[in-house]
């Protein structure tokens, strides 16, 4: 399992890469390429998901409705 840093460096390494709209991404001695933005945004979210279990926190997550009245 990676260390605290190692995922931090990969979000932010993503998080970067999204930000600019590249889909290939380099970090460290690996490159991925990305087919959309969609999957960054996967690929976030799972190491949120992973930074929460090595730091022992639990992940939380939101919920909007949006609602409008009338017929």
């Amino acid at each position: 399992m990676a260390t605290l840093s190692e995922l931090q460096a990969q979000k932010a390494a993503l998080e970067a890469a999204r930000g600019s709209g590249e889909l290939r991404i380099r970090n460290l001695d690996r490159e991925v390429t990305y087919r959309s933005i969609e999957e960054i945004d996967k690929a976030i979210a799972t190491i949120d998901d992973a930074i929460a279990k090595v730091d022992g926190k639990p992940r939380t997550y939101r919920t909007r409705f949006l609602t409008r009245s009338g017929w």
